[in-house]
């Protein structure tokens, strides 16, 4: 049985490994052993970067390991920093609101005209009967 870190973390993962060492003396007596089940056991991220810094023993792995999780969680903030400075400012403190009618990305909306006006307007004017708009003298 290994003991893998999933969600644990580098310190809860270290504890755990060194206890279980003390009950398994197969691999807490040999020291390549010990390192090998250590970095097998780690999240494929910090494990891709111990395993390039090839620590020599036990404790310099320890040291990769606290140092890449440290750098790990800076790389996550700094993306949620990125990803909300991405964001308009108003929706990164509410949600979109909707107002009016909706309508599809890419169709305009559509303008209807007033209907005519069936109340004839009070003007000095009177409407002329051949084009039909109000003004003195002939058409």
């Amino acid at each position: 049985m290994t003991l893998k870190q999933e969600d644990l973390s580098v310190r809860d993962y270290v504890r755990k490994f060194e206890r279980g060492c003390y009950f398994v003396p197969l691999i807490g007596g040999d020291a390549e052993e010990k390192l090998r089940h250590f970095v097998d056991g780690l999240r494929p991220t910090i494990k891709h970067d111990v395993r390039l810094a090839e620590p020599k023993d036990y404790r310099a792995a320890v040291d990769k390991v606290l140092r890449a999780e440290q750098d790990w969680k800076e790389i996550e903030e700094e993306r949620q920093l990125k990803r909300q400075a991405s964001q308009p400012r108003d929706q990164r403190q509410f949600k979109k609101q909707n107002f009016g009618p909706q309508r599809s990305q890419g169709q305009r909306p559509q303008y209807q005209k007033p209907p005519p006006s069936t109340t004839p307007k009070v003007d000095n004017k009177p409407e002329c009967p051949k084009c039909h708009k109000n003004h003195a003298g002939e058409c």
